[in-house]
């Protein structure tokens, strides 16, 4: 999925991601109640999951980090990107530029093609 230019757009379309998440899960729960059985629910809980692969692959798409140490901005592998969990400003990542693991601070990446 494409990323949008500016961070504003970029927080709306995962704010508007998220929600529609919320409320497919809440529809599928309805059903659920109103038919009795669990397999709506089952049905809505996969596809809410993977809703939520795609809402974190688009978030990983558009944050890269900056190491507070050298000032260098890097985006980490994508394994790491996903277990490790938010600090107070950023996330723990060792740096590739210094080598210090560091709690580096988040930003946005954008359009790389407007990088150039």
């Amino acid at each position: 999925m494409k990323v949008p230019k500016t961070r504003k757009k970029f927080v709306t379309v995962m704010m508007c991601m998220a929600a529609f998440i919320i409320f497919w899960e809440i529809a599928w729960i309805v059903v659920t109640v109103l038919y009795a059985s669990i397999i709506p629910a089952i049905a809505g809980t996969i596809t809410a999951i993977l809703f939520a692969i795609v809402l974190a692959e688009f978030y990983y798409s558009g944050s890269e980090y900056v190491c507070p140490d050298c000032n260098i901005g890097f985006v980490p592998k994508r394994a790491d990107f996903m277990k490790n969990i938010h600090a107070k400003r950023g996330r723990k990542f060792t740096c590739p530029s210094c080598g210090k693991v560091v709690i580096a601070i988040e930003s946005f990446r954008g359009d790389e093609e407007d990088r150039a």
